[in-house]
């Protein structure tokens, strides 16, 4: 009997890190989040032909921020595992697309709702004008978007978006949040 989806991505081994972003342990998921030891998080943006941002509409079925925006590919990178080699497995896995990232970037991002939480994001970026094929455990749609269109929605109070996505947006694509 195999472990359902759920399970399986709690059974993660993922790298704890220090400062620099140099793997120094590991520890299961949970463990991760009871611990709260500094650790990666590995975000995809994708984008079409015409520049506009394709942005992932979490599944209802997340336990963390169920049905906020975040980036278009997002994760946990496992033990070992490149920020680049993680974004492909997550494309792959939530939206059943290979693509090609470049572009690195790094944020030391701070949980404002629990500051105790640290980590760094790593950040890449794609573009992709295929179809898509959602995992409904993780994606509850994908939406394409002008930049004109996600500064608007930014300000919107009724729209949710995952805090990760809102300081990727402001630190390294210069959008303003109020």
């Amino acid at each position: 009997m195999g472990l359902n989806f759920q399970q399986e991505h709690e059974a993660e081994l993922m790298d704890i890190v220090d400062e620099n972003d140099v793997p120094i342990g590991t520890a299961m998921r949970p463990d991760i989040y009871r611990d709260l030891p500094l650790h990666r998080i590995v975000h995809g943006m994708l984008f079409d032909a015409s520049g506009r941002f394709i942005l992932q509409l979490r599944s209802a079925k997340k336990a963390y921020k169920p049905l906020h925006w975040v980036t278009a590919v997002s994760g946990h990178p496992r033990a070992g595992e490149t920020y680049e080699q993680a974004a492909h497995r997550e494309g792959e896995e939530e939206l059943g697309a290979s693509l090609v990232f470049l572009n690195f970037r790094r944020l030391f991002y701070i949980d404002a709702e629990r500051p105790a939480l640290r980590r760094f994001l790593g950040v890449l970026e794609a573009q992709f004008d295929g179809i898509f094929t959602l995992n409904a455990d993780e994606v509850e749609s994908v939406k394409t978007v002008k930049r004109e269109e996600l500064q608007g929605m930014l300000q919107d109070p009724t729209e949710k978006f995952h805090p990760e996505l809102r300081a990727i947006l402001v630190e390294l694509y210069g959008f303003v949040v109020k």
